[in-house]
């Protein structure tokens, strides 16, 4: 958070590798992880260790892997220049974690605007100068755009032998592939524990995941279209987010609140000090609630 309530990329990398650190006490273990680098131990010689009888392996303590996520890694590309990358995951042997077996390396946009030329090369450079003898994979994750596609294609021309994939935040395209995109990743793994088919996953991961899948399956672009209505007096008599902060004020600790019955209550304060505010757009409603959510875990 920028200090105004709004959501920036950092934020929504720190929690995306919150998510993917089977350390950490989300519930998910290491389910989300795995589907991530299933594109490179499903494909590639050099990540074949991580695959058994064509699944990717346990990464979670209980195994004999060790897994480390560190957030904006500093890296020197060849000009000596820092670069940043948002996700790094390093795995190890647990009788061994001096020397990572593998790392894959994930950069984040959650708005094409934000690409930029070269950038995927530049980190590539200085983490292989790190790690010259160490397999490397690459994620660029963006919104589903004609910018990210070239920014990633060129990269992928350049270096070939790189392993490395697209993944889109969410691609309502007509595909199949119920792990396409992250989207469609965190429905399938919701969808599996609640038919039984994986360990149960805490109630409050399960609420801030769909908070965050609603925020995703707003492009994103919410957040960069509603900014400004968050923090000036358009129409509304106050700045949204203090309404929001009203309504959290309010609740009471021992009682149970679905998103719905938040918005509901949300709604009603704006409409009872707005006489002239006959409807709330849901979509800015949404966003508002879900990046409150992320910033005040």
């Amino acid at each position: 958070s920028n200090g105004n309530g709004s959501i920036k990329e950092p934020s929504i990398s720190a929690f995306l590798g919150y998510l993917l650190d089977p350390n950490r006490e989300h519930g998910l273990k290491d389910y989300l992880l795995r589907e991530i680098i299933r594109p490179f131990v499903s494909n590639t010689e050099v990540w074949k260790g991580f695959q058994i009888n064509e699944n990717v392996v346990n990464l979670t303590n209980d195994s004999s892997f060790r897994v480390e996520v560190i957030l904006e890694k500093k890296v020197k590309d060849n000009n000596k220049k820092d670069r940043f990358i948002d996700i790094v995951i390093k795995f190890f042997n647990k009788d061994n974690l001096n020397v990572p077996l593998g790392i894959v390396c994930i950069e984040n946009k959650i708005n094409s605007g934000s690409v930029s030329s070269n950038q995927l090369k530049n980190q590539f450079e200085g983490i292989k100068k790190d790690y010259p003898n160490i397999p490397l994979g690459f994620i660029y994750l963006t919104p589903n755009s004609p910018k990210a596609s070239s920014e990633y294609e060129e990269f992928s021309k350049k270096y070939q032998n790189v392993d490395s994939y697209s993944l889109y935040w969410k691609d309502d395209s007509k595909n199949d592939d119920v792990n396409k995109d992250v989207f469609s990743i965190l429905v399938n793994i919701l969808e599996l524990e609640s038919k039984g088919y994986i360990e149960p996953i805490f109630d409050y991961s399960k609420y801030t995941i769909k908070s965050f899948m609603n925020f995703i399956n707003t492009g994103f672009r919410s957040y960069v279209e509603e900014k400004e209505l968050s923090n000036k007096k358009i129409k509304f008599k106050r700045i949204f987010r203090e309404y929001i902060q009203d309504v959290h004020r309010n609740l009471e600790d021992d009682k149970k609140y679905t998103v719905k019955d938040i918005k509901l209550k949300i709604e009603k304060l704006i409409k009872d000090e707005n006489e002239d505010i006959e409807s709330i757009n849901q979509g800015t409603l949404s966003a508002q609630l879900i990046m409150h959510i992320i910033n005040n875990p």
